[in-house]
């Protein structure tokens, strides 16, 4: 077993392989915020939300995090070599830790 934790590789946007990336949205199973974080690189997944804008400010001002974004949720989904990833959707944005 892979013991390595995702890194963050590419949002939908910018995605190398269209074909790849729609086997990975189409195959997607909803996971909890919890079950992202066992399985991703703690320091990409840290760049990435400084990336979107959530700041320990946001958090102490407003009560908003990641986790509890309404707009935000989680995925874990396999490419079609049978490679699982895990993305998060961001506003309908798919960022994805291979």
């Amino acid at each position: 077993m892979d013991l390595r934790k995702a890194q963050y590789f590419s949002n939908c946007v910018s995605y190398p392989d269209i074909d790849e990336l729609n086997h990975i949205i189409d195959s997607n199973m909803v996971i909890t915020y919890r079950t992202f974080r066992k399985h991703v690189d703690t320091k990409s997944f840290n760049e990435l939300k400084r990336y979107l804008g959530y700041t320990e400010e946001l958090r102490k001002n407003y009560n908003i995090t990641i986790e509890n974004d309404y707009s935000v949720s989680f995925h874990k989904s396999k490419t079609p070599d049978g490679t699982t990833v895990y993305y998060i959707r961001h506003s309908a944005i798919e960022y994805i830790f291979k």
